[in-house]
């Protein structure tokens, strides 16, 4: 193996160009994404150990990282989109006020005492501040898959994590406007020092950002509907991106960053309803950016640096799984959440996140963290990631030790204060149908769904059919069903049966198989245009399969044998 790598590791990087860079992140970040899911462990500290082991302080396949800024810069700006297109408080119904206030106090905390602390480590004022930011950030992705995984997203651990979630993905775009400033506070010269004038000029220019908002939110609906028309889902994408890169665009003319423009541009279409398939589609592109941009950043870890100060790295993330699970839980308790509710979700969140690393690589790239603290600061998020499964099950461990603490004398009798062991809201209650395609067959089943009082959820690919519905207070969700995230808002991790009712088998078929990992229990009934097509569905994972042209023979011939038995009678 050393042998066919020795001429990539002896090529100069020019003639490997930045294609060659790529593929070699590409092909070492999927291996190691492989690897740690085998494990059961995050993929994302998967990403930075490969960057570190291909870098130029250890086998030298990648010597010079930076040839990759540009697209890892972009990765960042996507991530951004995607965060802004996937936030939505529907998720908090009910105890608003109680979420919210947990959450901010949870996160003001944790950056004061996180501030504290580093400047405890030996960091002065602005370098500890952007590091207690840094930190006081979790993992959006591995918490949410966690509790997805034990179907807690309903109950009151799960909306009081995912509130927390929020915040804290919605005050990054704020600390990645403060990067700058911070820089400068601690000496360091900013080549954009001079971008604003006074408070007038920043004003002009956050109302030129609000005008472009507001305008966003009355042009983009009947655009997207354009776009959608036929049902050409590729469109959406190219339609998304391009509104998001053109927002990013627009904000950083206006002096403000590229990531705040991308965040504006995912939050307004995530009132639109197109979210669910746009953020669909966008899943996969971000992922592959992701990837690059999490293994460029492993580059630039030393190993030997994190060798020679494991001491510190293990010391570090002590410090921070303790205290920031502690101050989460206390806070949430005293917010009238119940002590095992609380420990939950502050061991759940104790780690720090992947946009820990996107602030800390910001930080690096300005100067204002010096390489060997930057090393060592990835190895704490990247060790604390590693051991967030064990957290996770150590705060449910502990619930059940704390289930008879009383609340504090304050708490209000809300769903927030139940115990963690009492289950969930009642959110979930109650057999349900999700219907894909409403075209004739679909308005059939529904019918007879109805007659039989049956709730139902449709999915459907006609914005102007998902309006109607609306319109007639029925549930129904915009969007392919082909795409995970649509299947998933429509409700599907909580269905009993799944009908799908699509003219097309091969788009059924991929809906059988995802709705299939997504609920294992779950009733699949599928439309198949031919016979041919039944084999397929079922090893995709439908439990029935309806045939057109059977199903139209069969009621042609039960036709005529009840016209002939009673011509026959007659005689």
């Amino acid at each position: 193996m050393t042998h066919l790598l020795a001429p990539l590791a002896a090529a100069d990087p020019s003639e490997v160009g930045v294609v060659g860079d790529l593929v070699i992140v590409l092909v070492a970040s999927a291996a190691a994404a492989l690897l740690m899911r085998r494990l059961g462990l995050a993929v994302i500290p998967a990403f930075l150990v490969a960057g570190m082991v291909l870098g130029p302080h250890a086998l030298g396949l990648v010597p010079a990282p930076d040839q990759l800024g540009p697209i890892a810069h972009l990765a960042v700006v996507i991530l951004l989109f995607g965060i802004g297109l996937e936030l939505h408080l529907s998720s908090l119904k009910g105890s608003v006020l109680q979420l919210l206030a947990s959450a901010v106090l949870a996160c003001l905390i944790c950056v004061l005492a996180g501030w504290a602390l580093s400047m405890g480590f030996g960091l002065d004022g602005p370098r500890a501040l952007l590091v207690a930011m840094a930190l006081s950030l979790s993992s959006t992705a591995v918490v949410l898959k966690m509790y997805a995984a034990r179907r807690e997203l309903t109950r009151p651990s799960g909306r009081l994590a995912v509130a927390i979630l929020v915040v804290q993905d919605l005050a990054v775009v704020a600390m990645l406007a403060v990067v700058p400033f911070l820089a400068r506070e601690a000496g360091i010269e900013m080549e954009d020092g001079g971008a604003f004038q006074d408070g007038f000029d920043v004003l002009l220019r956050l109302a030129a950002v609000a005008a472009f908002v507001i305008l966003s939110r009355y042009a983009l609906t009947p655009l997207l509907r354009e776009t959608l028309r036929g049902g050409q889902t590729e469109l959406l994408l190219l339609v998304g991106m391009a509104y998001a890169l053109g927002a990013a665009w627009g904000t950083y003319a206006l002096g403000f960053s590229l990531e705040m423009g991308a965040f504006l541009a995912g939050f307004v279409l995530s009132g639109t309803s197109f979210r669910h398939e746009l953020a669909g589609q966008v899943v996969p592109v971000r992922d592959f950016f992701l990837a690059v941009f999490f293994t460029t950043l492993g580059m630039q870890l030393d190993p030997a640096v994190v060798a020679d100060e494991w001491i510190t790295v293990l010391t570090a993330t002590a410090v921070l799984l303790v205290t920031k699970s502690v101050l989460i839980s206390v806070v949430c308790w005293l917010f009238g959440t119940h002590a095992s509710v609380s420990a939950v979700v502050g061991l759940s969140l104790g780690q720090a996140g992947e946009f820990s690393l996107v602030l800390l690589g910001q930080a690096a790239t300005v100067g204002l963290l010096a390489p060997q603290d930057s090393a060592i600061l990835i190895g704490v998020v990247v060790l604390s990631l590693l051991v967030t499964p064990t957290l996770a099950s150590g705060g449910r461990a502990l619930a059940h030790v704390l289930v008879n603490v009383p609340l504090v004398p304050w708490a209000k009798r809300t769903p927030l204060a139940r115990r963690y062991e009492e289950g969930d809201e009642g959110g979930d209650t109650g057999p349900f149908v999700v219907i894909a395609g409403f075209g004739p067959v679909g308005r059939r089943v529904a019918f007879d769904l109805e007659e039989a009082d049956l709730e139902y959820t449709v999915i459907e690919l006609n914005p102007a059919t998902v309006n109607s519905l609306h319109e007639q207070g029925i549930e129904a969700v915009l969007g392919d069903v082909r795409t995970d995230a649509v299947l998933r808002e429509a409700g599907l991790e909580n269905a009993r049966a799944f009908v799908i009712t699509v003219p097309d088998d091969q788009a059924t078929q991929r809906a059988c198989a995802l709705a299939r990992r997504i609920q294992p229990d779950l009733i699949i009934t599928a439309r198949a245009g031919l016979e041919r097509a039944v084999g397929p569905l079922r090893a995709a994972g439908a439990d029935h399969v309806v045939v057109d042209e059977l199903a139209a023979a069969d009621r042609m011939a039960d036709t005529v044998v009840a016209k002939l038995c009673d011509t026959d009678a007659k005689a």
